[in-house]
């Protein structure tokens, strides 16, 4: 997806943990860059060497450093995704395409909500939390890589989520599972 995006496509990056320091941390933006220019306006071999070093080096190395999170004792989606957009610069004010894509099993575990507790998203909604929710992602489009994992009744999941991202203004969701445990 990163190496398809248009140049100066802006990619940000972050995880979910119940570490609100670790999830502050872990943030990342960076402005992709050029990796190529014409011989007769530039120089090929200086631009793709910035394009490397400076963009697809720190990309690379921070991908790996996410995937290195250790397990945790909850998971607060909701909450992580609320900080990573206000920490994306620009992200509620410029009028351009938002994409963002989220790699999770999408069981959310926090003490605001819990699936493990018996969650829905009636009882989200009984206990306020609609209202507390902003339109964060308004319009944006939002790709769902799935971990599969069997921790709470997959409808329930799915339906709280479906009704989430409604809430939240999403375009359009697209889903895929990752691996098949």
């Amino acid at each position: 997806m990163i190496a398809e995006a248009p140049d100066f496509t802006r990619v940000s990056f972050a995880t979910v943990s119940p570490d609100a320091g670790l999830r502050a941390d872990s943030i990342r933006s960076l402005c992709k860059p050029p990796a190529d220019v014409s011989a007769l306006t530039g120089n090929p071999r200086l631009v793709a060497a910035r394009y490397r070093d400076e963009f697809l080096a720190p990309v690379e190395g921070h991908l790996d450093g996410l995937l290195a999170i250790p397990e945790a004792g909850a998971s607060p989606i909701m909450e992580a995704l609320a900080e990573f957009l206000t920490a994306i610069p620009g992200f509620a004010t410029d009028e351009i395409p938002h994409r963002v894509v989220l790699v999770t099993d999408l069981v959310q575990h926090s003490d605001a909500f819990s699936f493990y507790r018996g969650g829905d998203w009636q009882s989200f909604e009984a206990a306020g939390g609609t209202a507390r929710l902003g339109r964060a992602l308004d319009g944006a489009e939002v790709d769902v890589l799935r971990l599969p994992r069997v921790a709470a009744p997959r409808e329930v999941v799915d339906d709280f989520w479906v009704r989430y991202f409604d809430a939240q203004g999403v375009a359009r969701v697209r889903t895929a599972t990752l691996g098949d445990l």
